[in-house]
């Protein structure tokens, strides 16, 4: 990640959160997203490779990368799902946000505004 979008709005005192999703293409199954604010100040070039392109790394070392980014000081998450019976009734693309917004509700601080892959 380069940080160019956090770093414009750390200038103006905001914090920037980043949120995906996984599940938003299988048959059956959870939409779960993720929401993560990256303090860079602490954030080490090691785990910066590795979160680059998470899905070119051999799945040993994404779980790897995975086990350093949870315990990391540098890292805050939070984890949001929407149910099978949500997609359902919602449709897959507002259940995928609704898993968004409730990531986002699960970090410990609210953010000014959210990059959304």
């Amino acid at each position: 990640p380069t940080f160019k979008f956090e770093n414009e709005f750390s200038l103006k005192g905001e914090l920037v959160v980043g949120v995906d999703e996984a599940g938003c293409g299988p048959w059956a199954g959870p939409v779960v997203a993720a929401a993560v604010i990256i303090d860079q100040d602490l954030f080490d070039d090691e785990l910066r490779e590795g979160v680059k392109d998470s899905k070119k790394l051999v799945r040993s070392k994404r779980e790897d990368v995975y086990k350093k980014l949870i315990i990391h000081p540098s890292i805050q998450y939070g984890i949001g799902e929407a149910s099978v019976q949500e997609i359902d009734q919602l449709n897959i693309g507002k259940a995928t946000r609704l898993a968004m917004a409730r990531a986002v509700q699960n970090l410990n601080i609210e953010p000014s505004f959210a990059l959304v892959d």
